[in-house]
């Protein structure tokens, strides 16, 4: 048995609803962590494109890491996702950030776990965006 709704929701709809709850959880979470640094001037934080830029990150968010190493693992998977689903390079840079700052096994768990969601949020993008694209 197959269960029937009411009301079909058109595709396009679907995807505007997508879209908005992405966007909507994006601006929740840029606005997190922008109140997080706020209440840290001490930190430093770029990205990360050379070795010097890993350790001066990694001693800067190594004091906090005691007592919000969850949202500091919440805000790294948030944002290596959003890079792989956009497709920016640079993911071998991002690996080392997370292996130096929750070690090994708490940084590998979060980077496969991102990975692995910013490739399936890329491949979702590809096919809304680009399907349309491949049609013509």
């Amino acid at each position: 048995m197959r269960l029937q709704f009411a009301h079909h929701i058109p595709v396009p709809a679907q995807y505007a609803c997508l879209l908005f709850s992405c966007v909507t959880v994006s601006l929740l979470v840029v606005h997190d962590f922008h109140s997080f640094t706020r209440s840290h001037p001490e930190l430093q934080l770029v990205v990360p494109r050379s070795i010097d830029d890993i350790r001066s990150m990694h001693a800067s968010l190594n004091q906090l890491q005691t007592g919000d190493t969850l949202r500091l693992v919440g805000y790294y998977m948030f944002f290596y996702t959003l890079k792989n689903s956009l497709a920016i390079p640079g993911s071998v840079m991002w690996n080392m950030l997370a292996g130096a700052l929750f070690g090994t096994t708490l940084g590998f768990f979060a980077c496969i776990t991102s990975w692995g969601l910013g490739c399936c949020f890329c491949y979702a993008w590809s096919g809304v965006m680009g399907r349309p694209l491949m049609l013509k």
